[in-house]
């Protein structure tokens, strides 16, 4: 790092502007490397607080919650349930245009399962966390690694392992993983 010359301040200013005043462990954007891939907090015009690399900031994303593209957790969002029998793989996904996004994936080959909506795009968010984070403690999610990188393939699991009719069915599994203190 050299201050004055590549920090973020520097080379990028106007991205820096966002930085988030006090969620960045009394770092500042002078004290960071421009385009560093290391997570920092920022903080938009409209006050939404994100987290998101100096390197992805520098690429033109922003902040989440006002993204026109994407998932807004602002506007109602989705939750769907996807299946491809002929791969054995099932998927979880959100979405604020149901329709949109679920005829890309069918497309694709995919088979709408259930969905349910609209919600508090908040809920959906956190549910969607709190899937992942199931799915990987139980070891199905497909692996980062996956040869085959499709869109939503890091929601996608093999449905030999574990298998769901509808969004309910996935929720109660999730709610019966969490009362056991995962």
């Amino acid at each position: 790092l050299l201050k004055g010359f590549n920090d973020l301040a520097t080379a990028a200013p106007e991205i820096a502007a966002e930085w988030h005043p006090t969620k960045n462990n009394q770092l500042t954007a002078a004290d960071v490397m421009n385009g560093s891939h290391r997570k920092f907090w920022w903080l938009c015009e409209e006050g939404h607080a994100y987290e998101q690399s100096g390197k992805t900031r520098r690429a033109g994303h922003g902040c989440p919650t006002c993204a026109t593209t994407g998932f807004s957790p602002g506007k109602p969002g989705y939750l769907y349930l996807l299946s491809k029998q002929e791969f054995g793989l099932q998927q979880f996904g959100i979405t604020n245009t149901a329709k949109n996004r679920t005829d890309k994936h069918k497309r694709n080959g995919w088979s709408l399962l259930d969905i349910v909506g609209p919600a508090d795009g908040n809920w959906v968010r956190e549910t969607e966390t709190a899937l992942k984070h199931f799915f990987r403690t139980e070891g199905v999610l497909l692996p980062r690694s996956y040869g085959d990188k499709f869109d939503g393939y890091t929601e996608s699991w093999n449905s030999t392992e574990l298998q769901f009719k509808t969004v309910a069915q996935m929720l109660s599994a999730l709610r019966a993983f969490e009362d056991q203190g995962n």
